[in-house]
């Protein structure tokens, strides 16, 4: 059967009875003295919510994720059962479906909630049912139908404009889970039921629950009463006893830890108990640089052994499924955690980006020298006259230029001016001799720092202008 796309839209198709030999439009306009008219197919949105401290708010879709959520997310019209007595009090009764509320620990199912939208000639109601405290069925039904007949258009496709919405509503409490270990109970191989709950007020009630109004069945195999674990090492309840909410059944219930409880279905063959896988799906999962993986496979908790198929056929050993850790390591680009210099060696760690394992710790060789940073820069003396005519005169560096930064030794030489100025190659200071004629003299200087260890020799060559007045 095609199912609508993704994003809800129709999927038109010719009409296929195939697998419902006979049931052709006519067969389902037989006998019409009013009818509802169906979509092909309707799409079902679900809606979970639970009321705490008198505030309803809803679940997150994660929250009822890999639960019991075997619901429709859409509805077939051809699907849905027609051909069966209207209960005492209904009349114009239509197809029918069954909602399966999901249970989410810590909380029990207060009431289910469906309706139609749309402009849909119908309504959507709740039947009377056995069980349908705890998986209750709903028919559609004509508006001012005077009789149960129905028919669907099969051109017609439903869409998310015209959805029917079941809304789930929780109380917080606890649940009593009955798995019938390859057997059914209630028609369905686990079985979830509301034990306590507690009401906004915080009033707490019990559901009205008798436990061998519940009995399994299996195929060629005798009913051996329910036990507290898939080993059956502990007997909870005989077969056939009549356990309830306010006997035998909630004192074991208020025992356990959380109150939540499962239990499972032992059978006989010749009077001894007949072993049933309960399995648990072990996923895949890849072995890494530090840490083990596993094939795929299934443990059965109650004969604590491994197999490689859910029906327990190709027994194994866990140790069997473990795939070792590869010790492949994936390497990041490095990380620099100490830099180089002219003076010493730096370090580069490379770590695994898996596991965050150290690979290797790389030496990085010296850099060569920097530059060095010298600086120079001139100023313009001034020399008087009147004291240069009666003997020499001297400049200090400080009044000469600014020299810093300089990394090792400086020292200072003339290149270019008269021979009358003179400079000291360590001090840097300037002699102006007697006999020096006024007027402004240039004077090229060399400046010269040797460096270190660190540091490149370097220089600079500064021009200083020398007025004589």
């Amino acid at each position: 059967m095609p199912s609508p796309t993704a994003d809800g839209g129709a999927v038109e198709y010719e009409a296929d009875y195939s697998s419902n030999p006979g049931h052709d439009a006519s067969y389902w306009r037989q006998a019409i003295i009013d009818y509802v008219e169906l979509a092909k197919y309707h799409l079902v949105q679900y809606v979970y919510k639970y009321t705490e401290n008198y505030e309803t708010k809803e679940f997150s879709a994660d929250a009822v994720t890999g639960l019991e959520a075997d619901n429709p997310t859409i509805i077939w019209a051809e699907d849905l059962s027609v051909n069966y007595t209207p209960n005492e009090g209904y009349t114009n009764i239509g197809p029918k479906f069954t909602i399966s509320p999901p249970m989410v620990d810590g909380y029990v199912v207060n009431e289910i909630n469906v309706r139609a939208e749309g402009e849909n000639n119908y309504n959507v109601e709740r039947m009377s049912d056995e069980n349908e405290k705890y998986y209750p069925t709903y028919r559609f039904y004509a508006n001012g139908a005077q009789d149960y007949s129905w028919t669907f258009d099969h051109k017609k496709y439903g869409s998310e404009t015209d959805p029917i919405i079941v809304e789930i509503n929780y109380y917080k409490g606890t649940t009593l889970t009955l798995n019938a270990m390859s057997g059914t109970v209630d028609g369905r191989s686990v079985s979830r039921y509301g034990y306590y709950y507690k009401t906004s007020s915080g009033s707490r009630y019990s559901y009205d629950f008798t436990l061998s109004d519940h009995m399994p069945t299996r195929e060629d195999l005798e009913f051996g009463g329910w036990y507290a674990d898939p080993a059956y090492s502990e007997l909870v309840a005989p077969a056939g006893s009549s356990y309830t909410m306010n006997s035998s059944l909630r004192n074991y219930m208020s025992e356990q830890d959380d109150g939540n409880v499962t239990l499972y279905a032992a059978w006989l063959k010749d009077g001894e108990i007949v072993h049933t896988h309960s399995m648990t799906a072990v996923s895949a999962k890849v072995a890494t640089c530090d840490k083990a993986g596993n094939n795929a496979y299934y443990y059965c908790s109650g004969c604590n052994k491994a197999f490689k198929d859910k029906d327990g056929n190709q027994e194994t050993t866990v140790a069997a499924e473990i795939i070792p850790a590869t010790g492949n390591h994936t390497s990041d680009k490095g990380t620099v955690t100490k830099k180089a210099t002219p003076t010493a060696t730096g370090t580069k760690v490379y770590k695994c980006t898996v596991c965050g394992q150290t690979i290797k710790t790389q030496t990085i060789a010296k850099t060569a020298k920097y530059k060095n940073p010298l600086t120079a820069k001139a100023k313009n003396p001034t020399v008087k006259y009147s004291k240069l005519k009666k003997k020499n005169q001297t400049i200090a560096l400080k009044n000469a230029m600014t020299v810093s930064k300089a990394q090792g030794t400086v020292t200072y030489k003339k290149s270019n001016g008269n021979k009358k100025i003179t400079i000291n190659k360590k001090t840097g200071k300037i002699t102006v001799k007697k006999g020096l004629k006024k007027g402004t003299y240039k004077v090229k200087i060399k400046v010269t720092a040797t460096g270190n260890a660190t540091y490149k020799s370097g220089s600079k060559t500064v021009t200083i202008t020398i007025k004589v007045k």
